[in-house]
């Protein structure tokens, strides 16, 4: 496969159109590890520098903390065909079927598999309404003092936490 031919982006001479048509399918995963790193503060201010265009790029002390989160993101398994996968072994196997496909091997080209799930049990509104919910408002939603005060410190904290299916409830 020539890397300098592709087929939803345009060939333009020193780019490689088939590496960006590849990573069109799977460009959420590097959105969700960019959020991941957002949502856990791990860039500091000394992790970007400003250009002299006034540009702001990541230095390499972020660019690792950035590379660390999208391994984690690639090693995440999904179930794929007859089992569990992780994603970068997925990209490899669309891949591959892309080339078959393009050999005239293969009659057909499914881009639709796996499904990206992602399971977040926070959103802003939980956090808001949590947030709004005083002390004295505890019996209406059948919580505790304690658990209240752990909820409140979570939604402050604006990083993804964990609710309990029956919390859940009493505050959806």
């Amino acid at each position: 496969m020539d890397t300098h031919v592709g087929f939803l982006h345009e060939v333009t001479q020193g780019k490689t159109p088939l590496v960006y048509d590849l990573q069109e399918p799977f460009r959420c995963l590097i959105d969700i590890a960019v959020i991941n790193v957002l949502e856990k503060k791990l860039f500091d201010k000394k992790d970007f520098i400003r250009t002299e265009n006034y540009n702001i790029r990541l230095k390499p002390s972020g660019a690792k903390k950035l590379t660390e989160e999208i391994e984690k993101v690639m090693s995440m398994t999904v179930p794929y065909r007859d089992g569990n996968r992780q994603w970068a072994y997925v990209i490899l196997l669309k891949a591959n079927e892309l080339a078959l496909f393009l050999q005239g091997k293969h009659k057909k080209l499914d881009f639709s598999q796996p499904i990206l799930a992602l399971t977040r049990e926070d959103d802003y509104e939980l956090r808001q309404k949590i947030l709004g919910i005083s002390y004295s408002e505890l019996d209406k939603y059948e919580l505790n003092r304690s658990t209240l005060h752990y909820l409140k410190t979570q939604a402050k904290a604006s990083k993804p936490f964990k609710l309990y299916p029956k919390v859940r409830e009493k505050l959806v």
